[in-house]
């Protein structure tokens, strides 16, 4: 195999590892406050999935804050309770 070709496929297999772990997930996060601003500690959010129908829930931590990962792309709406 000459220089060039061996460089090439080397160039390959780099520039595909970079685009192998692409994905069309996404994540949400936040914080859960009331009308003053305060931060609730711990309440349920629901995300739900306008198109689909998906919804997710998941608890806040101390500090009012929520992360959900691995969501289908889209246009969500958020609640707590």
């Amino acid at each position: 195999m000459n220089r060039p070709s061996a460089m090439s496929i080397l160039l390959l297999f780099v520039f595909s590892s970079y685009a192998w772990p692409q994905t069309e997930l996404a994540t949400m996060f936040g914080t859960v406050t009331d009308p003053n601003g305060a931060v609730i500690a711990q309440p349920q959010v629901t995300l739900l999935n306008q198109t689909s129908g998906l919804k997710r829930d998941s608890s806040t931590d101390s500090t009012g804050q929520y992360h959900i990962a691995g969501l289908p792309i889209g246009n969500y709406s958020a609640r707590s309770t």
